[in-house]
């Protein structure tokens, strides 16, 4: 974001003063969740057997990540997140099923496809959430609480529209709501994770997967990563396990390449008591790699990870499936600078690792240099794809799972 103010402007003396209250000309939103459907939302709620609760970003936004793991504990509800609502519920509860969509997993997909209710709360319902719009949930009655109406239905017809701020609706819809017995649900959704887990093929080629499972199992989940936009940053929102709310930063729907070096200078110079990871692609990552002078100059201790394919590699993924491989425009391995330079011309410690064998040492290493930013080079291998995978215009029935 750029502010430009005339010179005369800015060389002006004032006393400011802030004002009481603050009126925006089109911004009146309701607060207040009105009662008679939330009622209506508890009804439905107490005569399900399969219920889903959807979270997206707007329960991080409301501060309502407590409300909603009260609700979802209460009602015995199992919970899928969207890229932008993760950490909102642990992802380690047994209650969690990860996150939803086209790169979510096979048995969030699966179980909001077989539920009987669903509850969405802080999501647009975007196509990357729910695949086709008409296939969506279809036999499930839909509750939608979000503070902006303009979202409610939009994409997805809904039975209950619930307007206000989500914290306030949880609230008053906690008491109303029953303790629901879903053990036969909950005992489906155990087959169905065991039978179809998030894999991969672990070999000496360095894999992003694994990259991302080690850095969760070093740290924790007690960081907070921010991603740019491409391959990792699915296998990131699949394989991470975020425990927190605001551990996930990322550009979510916008997809903003250059995202991550500048996100992780602003998350840093807030937070001193987790480590802060930046996660890109070797095309992101150049973007914006010059405001690695800003993180040298106030020496912001991110671990800047780059991951190495030789490829914009969603952009390949997507022409391999889609386009039959003519891959233009895409093959950037010639082209690609040798990131061990660009590390030392600004003097921030270097890391390397080209084979499986090296990613756990080299991990390490950068985050026991706790007051030092560092930069880390994975080479990963040459041509992976993101699975499970719905492609566009598809629903659950359409599922690529590996």
């Amino acid at each position: 974001m750029l502010i430009d103010l005339p010179r005369d402007v800015m060389l002006e003396k004032f006393t400011f003063e802030y004002p009481e209250t603050v009126n925006l000309r089109g911004y009146n939103p309701v607060h207040s969740a009105h009662a008679g459907q939330i009622k209506r939302a508890a009804d439905i709620i107490n005569n399900s057997s399969k219920p889903v609760i959807i979270a997206g970003g707007g329960v991080t936004a409301g501060n309502a990540s407590g409300e909603l793991r009260e609700l979802a504990r209460k009602i015995n509800s199992p919970v899928a997140t969207t890229l932008m609502g993760q950490g909102v519920y642990p992802e380690d509860d047994p209650l969690s099923l990860g996150m939803l969509g086209i790169h979510g997993t096979w048995y969030a997909n699966i179980a909001t496809s077989e539920s009987d209710c669903i509850v969405i709360i802080g999501s647009r319902l975007s196509e990357r959430t729910t695949g086709e719009a008409s296939k969506f949930a279809p036999n499930a009655k839909k509750i939608h609480i979000d503070i902006d109406p303009a979202s409610i239905s939009k994409n997805i017809k809904v039975d209950v529209p619930i307007v206000g701020d989500v914290k306030d609706a949880i609230r008053k819809l906690i008491p109303l709501v029953k303790n629901l017995n879903t053990e036969e649900w909950l005992r489906q959704i155990k087959i169905w994770k065991e039978k179809h887990p998030l894999r991969y093929e672990q070999g000496k080629e360095i894999r992003v997967q694994y990259v991302i499972e080690k850095l969760r199992e070093l740290t924790g989940g007690n960081a907070i990563i921010v991603t740019d936009v491409g391959q990792f940053q699915m296998w990131t929102a699949q394989f991470f396990k975020f425990l927190y709310p605001r551990t996930h930063i990322t550009s979510g729907g916008l997809g903003t390449m250059g995202f991550s070096i500048p996100a992780s200078i602003g998350v840093a110079t807030t937070t001193k008591d987790r480590p802060v990871i930046s996660l890109n692609g070797n095309r992101s990552f150049q973007i914006n790699f010059r405001e690695l002078a800003t993180i040298v100059l106030y020496n912001l201790p991110i671990k800047i990870i780059i991951f190495n394919d030789g490829h914009i590699d969603i952009t390949r993924q997507w022409q391999e499936l889609h386009w039959r491989k003519p891959f233009n425009e895409i093959l950037i391995d010639k082209a690609c600078p040798d990131f061990m330079k660009i590390a030392e011309a600004y003097k921030i410690y270097f890391l390397q690792a080209e084979s499986s064998s090296d990613v756990e040492p080299v991990l390490k290493k950068a985050l026991a240099l706790r007051d030092k930013p560092v930069m880390i080079e994975f080479k990963t291998i040459y041509e992976e794809n993101v699975y499970p995978y719905i492609p566009l215009g598809g629903s659950v029935k359409d599922i690529i799972e590996h």
